[in-house]
């Protein structure tokens, strides 16, 4: 699934947050949802793509997985990383962060409270793309039932 319009950068980056539960009534599956900032329109939505700016996942499990045009980044909790549940309040912002450091491109964001940080690109590699597509995506794995939902969509960029 993928919104309508591209985005453009609002302030200094993207937000987006959700409510998602990927694999309806299942906390132990790694059956997963995707959220994915993508430069091409017509891109096929997996995260490993590398038109993936990134490609964020979250497993039915409460693990998640972060890929920034292909490559895979560590994510760094503030805290415990979320347990599994049943519902999953994913709070996600890409910025660019100009400090004395140099420049990087971050994603921050929070899932059911859990606060962590990760590093897309730094330097000269570190830009904000402009627009993006946002997309959302699922994947189930042998056993699961195949019915996921995503609700409470809110998209913090300015619409192109």
């Amino acid at each position: 699934m993928r919104l309508d319009r591209p985005l453009a950068p609002l302030g200094d980056g993207y937000a987006v947050r959700f409510r998602v539960d990927p694999v309806a009534g299942d906390t132990g599956s790694l059956g997963w949802v995707s959220v994915i900032f993508m430069a091409d329109p017509d891109g096929l939505g997996w995260v490993t793509r590398p038109d993936a700016s990134p490609g964020f996942l979250v497993r039915s499990n409460g693990a998640v997985q972060l890929f920034h045009r292909g490559v895979e980044r560590a994510v760094t909790w503030a805290g415990e990383a979320p347990s599994a549940a049943s519902v999953y309040d994913v709070a996600l912002r890409v910025a660019l962060d100009e400090g004395a450091g140099g420049a990087r491109l971050l994603l921050r964001g929070a899932i059911n409270g859990a606060g962590f940080e990760a590093v897309l690109a730094a330097g000269a590699e570190a830009s904000l793309p402009s627009p993006v597509w946002l997309s959302f995506g699922a994947h189930y794995h042998p056993g699961d039932e195949p019915v996921s939902w995503i609700d409470d969509v809110r998209v913090d960029a300015a619409a192109g």
